[in-house]
């Protein structure tokens, strides 16, 4: 729909704009124990100019998929969470000669889901892809290999499907899983498109 559209765009340009610029705010008096306003001053310089040339490199080095600038993800998850309601991101660690080995990786949301086998269906704990723990608490995502929509290469058909379990967190503590959302309920564990409320009434629209 060309409102969607451009409703998406300009929501995108509005909050991320031309560029996603790094602010550092360096604090000398919790890292050495005094205040040194030249060091935090020459500190944000260096730091926000080194993260400018790897963030907007031209080889995208903070995609996983060597595709968008971490502008270009900001972007994509912006305009990812208005129409779907949603944001989901693996961390990655890739060691190929990038400047550092940290990156994203965007995954389409409806590859977030309860694995078909009936050991998964039977367990109350996962809903709709998100595995909680007895609090509620998300420590596990089940990601299909590939989009609910794909039909295999081979005969045109739906075949099976595979999923990954990826834990929230890895055994040392870093996030390797990023997924956003706005809860409207409690223990909701997937987002709903603020643009849901709209559909009926654009749709009347459109045919008025």
């Amino acid at each position: 729909d060309a409102y969607i559209a451009g409703g998406a765009t300009t929501h995108k340009d509005s909050i991320v704009g031309e560029q996603y610029r790094l602010n550092a705010k360096p604090n000398s008096k919790i890292l050495f124990g005094a205040q040194d306003e030249t060091w935090e001053s020459e500190a944000q310089e260096e730091i926000e100019t080194r993260f400018g040339f790897w963030a907007e490199s031209p080889l995208c080095w903070p995609d996983a998929q060597r595709v968008n600038t971490l502008t270009g993800l900001v972007r994509l998850a912006v305009g990812t969470h208005v129409s779907g309601g949603e944001v989901l991101a693996t961390a990655e660690w890739d060691d190929d000669g990038r400047a550092f080995a940290s990156n994203i990786m965007m995954i389409d949301a409806d590859r977030l889901s309860t694995p078909t086998s009936i050991d998964y269906a039977r367990n109350l704990r996962i809903r709709s892809g998100v595995e909680r723990s007895k609090k509620g608490a998300p420590i596990a995502y089940h990601i299909r290999n590939e989009h609910p929509n794909d039909a295999q290469r081979y005969g045109g058909y739906f075949g099976q499907a595979s999923w990954k379990r990826v834990k929230r967190f890895n055994p040392w503590g870093r996030q390797q899983v990023l997924h956003l959302y706005e809860s409207l309920r409690p223990d909701q564990t997937r987002g709903v498109a603020s643009m849901v409320t709209a559909l009926s009434e654009m749709r009347m629209l459109k045919h008025f």
